[in-house]
């Protein structure tokens, strides 16, 4: 299985597809924060030219595809002792193990694990009471096709004596076992018993019209969106694999890497580990079929504030927390607009969609008691930063700390709004607020 979210790196020989002759050597490395990048040489003379596609055999023994923008004119030239060599490095947008491709793709089916997954479904501490099924958990269609939600399960065989595998304290009970075990496996031509040794949540689609590797990818990021929006942190794909309609074998699949270019710090707060018992948002409190439903068909765009959450690193400066003052603002504003409430601009979003924890919190910040005078905290706030020359009475008197804090409980009053336009019940957004909001 690959891990997109760790380091890897191969040795291999590569080419242009149909062209083995004209063979190449180099070092393809894939890293998180850089992506899939390929330094080589060419040694031939040979002219080659662009391709969005190369083919490799790498040091693994597998077979490879990088979908990218190659150029090989744009290599470097080294002549050492009558030698010429060109050494070059690429970036690639993906990389698939296993298996080649000869056009951008033809994606029938992916599936995959996000991070988090599995404490979102159920506590990783009674993950051994999760009962193997084959029929999925939930099962959505799509205009883009069919997800599913189940269990994937990994076995071995329980061999004829199963004394090496079970043991009791009552030895007789063991031997009364063992004895019925054998006349059972006999009954059924030797068939042999399986022992259930992990098992996992994963998401698959199975896409009505086949996909380029590029599409099929995007319909990965609203997923993750939506997983980020519903834990609160940022959620990536531990591993994907796909299955092209090129591929012969209807049963095999290949690993995709792609270039996430993600912030390491980002990184380390996506894999922080979560408790499904402290998730405000689980499987058990929300609809998740119409959530997510209702996500993939909503008409607005809510990338913008769920950038917000995939791409935080838990640190900010000065200058990020005046950008997203301005941010969350105008996104308050946008509401009331949609609300035709425009006299109401920060007024109406906060009394509708922010809990009294939030609304205590911007009260102790600002130093104020009602709504109507937070509101005009934040426009005031807004304009000191968005204007030059505007005295900086509210700047001034607010520290880096409480700036955070101001910007956490904004998020998540615009965070409120979207959970509820996609169908998340009042009292878990109430505990979602409650639960990630700062003290005051």
């Amino acid at each position: 299985m690959s891990d997109l979210l760790t380091e890897q790196k191969w040795f291999g020989e590569f080419f242009l597809p149909g062209s083995h002759e004209n063979r190449f050597s180099g070092e393809l490395q894939y890293t998180p924060e850089d992506g899939v990048t390929l330094s080589y040489f060419i040694s031939h003379n040979q002219t080659m030219q662009k391709s969005e596609i190369l083919h490799g055999f790498l040091d693994s023994g597998d077979p490879c595809t990088l979908i990218g923008n190659f150029d090989p004119s744009k290599t470097g030239i080294n002549l050492n002792n009558e030698a010429l060599t060109r050494p070059g490095r690429g970036r690639f947008q993906f990389l698939i193990l296993g298996r080649f491709l000869t056009d951008l793709g033809k994606v029938q089916k992916l599936d995959l694990n996000l991070t988090n997954l599995q404490e979102f479904f159920y506590p990783s501490y009674a993950k051994s009471k999760i009962k193997h099924s084959n029929i999925p958990d939930y099962n959505l269609s799509t205009s883009f096709g069919n997800i599913k939600v189940g269990t994937n399960t990994q076995f071995h065989p329980l061999g004829r004596d199963i004394t090496e595998q079970i043991y009791s304290f009552q030895p007789l009970a063991l031997a009364e076992l063992q004895a019925n075990y054998r006349k059972i496996t006999e009954k059924h031509g030797n068939h042999a018993f399986l022992i259930k040794e992990n098992i996992n949540y994963r998401l698959s689609i199975d896409f009505s019209t086949p996909l380029s590797v590029l599409d099929a990818y995007k319909k990965i990021l609203l997923l993750t969106d939506l997983f980020s929006l519903l834990t609160y942190s940022p959620v990536y794909p531990e591993d994907i694999k796909i299955h092209d309609l090129s591929f012969n074998n209807t049963s095999s699949n290949a690993a995709l890497y792609p270039s996430m270019i993600a912030d390491r710090r980002t990184l380390a707060n996506a894999t922080r580990k979560q408790s499904h018992t402290s998730m405000p948002i689980q499987r058990n409190t929300i609809p998740l079929e119409q959530i997510i439903s209702n996500w993939l068909s909503s008409q607005y765009d809510f990338s913008i504030i769920v950038s917000s959450i995939q791409n935080d690193s838990t640190i900010v400066n000065l200058h990020e927390a005046h950008g997203e003052v301005t941010l969350y603002a105008t996104q308050l504003e946008s509401i009331s607009y949609l609300a035709k409430q425009k006299s109401a601009k920060y007024e109406y979003p906060i009394s509708t969609y922010a809990n009294q924890k939030i609304v205590n919190g911007l009260s102790s910040a600002f130093s104020v008691s009602t709504i109507s005078d937070i509101g005009k905290s934040i426009a005031d706030l807004r304009n000191e930063i968005a204007h030059v020359g505007k005295p900086k009475v509210i700047l001034r008197n607010l520290s880096l700390k409480k700036m955070v804090r101001i910007n956490k409980y904004l998020q998540l009053t615009v965070i409120g709004y979207i959970l509820t336009q996609i169908g998340v019940q009042k009292d878990v957004i109430n505990n979602y607020q409650d639960h990630h909001a700062p003290l005051g």
